[in-house]
């Protein structure tokens, strides 16, 4: 048997293409989130403060939902698993962040919580559609084999070729691993189209906090689902013999649909006019 590296085949500097990618992902809901709010007619000085302030707490919360669900075994070398940039993250962490900091953030500032969130919540989803690149360059996230004409192999020695070699479904000279599930495909398509649904929806909402509340149950329903096709790797931590990420998404799903479903039924507000 081949011995598969320990972790992904990871750039050993604290600074390479996913922490890039990274950056980049931030600024894209930064930018999302002022321009939307300008739109809306929100202060943009206090949206950008909020927004800030709330991207920082959300990276570290993805940050540490990543270390608590791999431990240090995809943390490359020389790179802190604590650090925000350079190892990886996952969006379960950032999203109960966001959901559970935004309102705290909004209020201490002095902004609208319900009308902040349905501004922020479609940039932060377009920001998760830019991280899954990262994932995608990188080779994690990775998905379970797959013959469909869809699916495609990642090149030799990415960690999907390690990992295929050692099991025995490819030799250990081949020139690929074999086809898989492009997972962070899937993922940045549903979060893009999660995210334009979002904006779509703000000019119709009935209540402020409605495309919100939607966002939060889409993306948490989509990831659900496709978190089913992610492959079992080394290191993956389960909470009895469900993955802690599927637990994570279901979780967070039932969250979503009651919230939403609390708010349809019970509101009594008119959304604000502001724009």
């Amino acid at each position: 048997m081949m011995p598969l590296v320990r972790g992904l085949p990871f750039a050993p500097h604290p600074v390479d293409s996913y922490s890039i990618v990274i950056v980049l992902a931030v600024l894209v809901g930064w930018a999302c989130t002022l321009g939307w709010a300008r739109q809306a007619g929100m202060p943009v000085g206090r949206v950008a403060l909020a927004t800030t302030i709330v991207s920082v707490i959300s990276l570290a919360s993805a940050r540490l939902h990543f270390v608590l669900n791999t431990g240090k075994a995809f943390v490359p070398a020389g790179v802190s698993p604590l650090g925000l940039l350079g190892a990886g993250a996952h969006a379960g962490g950032g999203i109960i962040a966001f959901a559970v900091g935004a309102p705290l953030v909004a209020r201490a500032i002095g902004l609208p919580v319900r009308r902040l969130a349905d501004v922020s919540a479609p940039a932060a989803v377009a920001s998760i559609a830019v991280a899954r690149l990262g994932c995608l360059a990188r080779g994690c996230c990775l998905g379970i084999t797959c013959g469909a004409p869809w699916c495609a192999p990642y090149p030799r020695q990415s960690f999907a070729f390690l990992l295929h070699a050692d099991r025995g479904l490819v030799a250990p000279d081949a020139p690929a691993s074999a086809p898989v599930h492009l997972l962070p495909v899937y993922f940045a398509v549903a979060a893009l189209g999660i995210a334009v649904a979002g904006r779509w929806l703000d000019r119709r909402r009935r209540y402020d906090g409605q495309v919100a509340l939607v966002c939060f149950a889409l993306f948490s329903t989509s990831t659900w689902g496709l978190e089913l096709l992610r492959e079992n790797v080394p290191g993956r931590a389960y909470w009895g013999t469900i993955p802690q990420l599927t637990w994570t998404a279901a979780l967070l799903t039932c969250a979503a649909l009651f919230a939403l479903g609390i708010a349809e039924l019970g509101t009594t507000t008119r959304p604000s006019r502001s724009e």
